[in-house]
Order: C-alpha cells, then structure tokens, then sequence
C-alpha cells in the first residue's frame, strides 16, 4: 500500500464528510455573496470553511509526517473510491475558485473582513490540488515508476540539466 493509499484510507470518511460540509458551506458562502448578504456573515461562514479545509489537510500532513498514527485499513481502498476522493478534492477546489472570484466582483477580496480568510482559503486551494495529484499518481504506479526509471537512467547517462539553464 503506498503512502497516499494509507493516508487516503485514513481520511476517506472524513473527507467525504468535510468536502460535503465544506461545499455546503462554500455554496452558502456564494449565495451569500451573490445577494450581497452582510460581510460580518461572509467573514463568520468564510472562516468556517477555511477551517474546516484547514482541519483536513492538517490530519492529512500529519499522517505524512508520522505525527498522526493510523492503522491500516482493513478493506483496502478501490482505485473507484481514489477516483471520487479525486472528484470531490477538484469539486472543492473548483468552488474555491467560483466563490472567489464571486467575492472579487463585489469587492470582497480586499475588505478587511473577509480579505485574509479568503486568501488563506485561495492558498488551501493549491494544497487540496496538490492532494488530488498525489493521489491521482498513487493510481497510475507503473507510469510513476516509469518517469523514475528514465530519471535514473539520463542521470546515470550524464544528461543532467542545470534547472536554471531551462527556459
């Protein structure tokens, strides 16, 4: 079972339940915004979701790092149950987007309520990408292994590129 498995079977009912609440809230958050609601609400319903985005991806990063102990399963996880955790990390992500780009049109983004909240939620965003990578390349291990192979074998050919003399 590799890494993003584990800590995909560790968090697959949590994300389940924290993505439904999160683009629950997140809808809310634009319907609120579209009709122009209060900002103290948007501030209070923004802060929730970046926490709750937030709470997730802390216990994912702290199942990385050792911090957080998980058993194993003991079902393992489907490549179909990988897929949907994909999905619904790109769903949020995506209403992530539509939600701020909602706040820039009314002039959300750089009001002093909802102006942090909103950034660290548009950062969390790469992060929930960066998630649903990792585990869209957990199921394709033999093309992983395959860029690897050839990574070894170029280096081991000598043809090393300095990164700063690509352009």
């Amino acid at each position: 079972m590799t890494d993003a498995t584990l800590v995909l079977s560790a968090i697959q009912p949590d994300v389940r339940l924290s993505a439904l609440d999160s683009l629950s809230e997140i809808s809310a958050l634009a319907a609120a915004v579209k009709r122009r609601a209060n900002v103290v609400s948007i501030c209070w319903n923004l802060r929730k979701v970046d926490k709750t985005v937030r709470d997730l991806l802390e216990k994912v990063y702290g199942i990385m790092e050792g911090r957080i102990q998980v058993e194993r399963a003991p079902e393992p996880v489907t490549p179909q149950q990988v897929e949907e955790s994909i999905d619904t990390l790109d769903m949020i992500a995506r209403t992530i987007d539509s939600t701020h780009e909602s706040m820039r049109r009314v002039g959300l983004t750089s009001n002093s309520l909802t102006a942090a909240s909103l950034a660290s939620l548009v950062q969390r965003r790469e992060e929930i990408l960066d998630l649903a990578d990792w585990f869209d390349a957990s199921l394709k291990t033999e093309e992983t292994a395959a860029i690897f192979a050839r990574a070894k074998t170029e280096r081991e050919m000598g043809q090393v590129v300095d990164i700063n003399q690509v352009r």
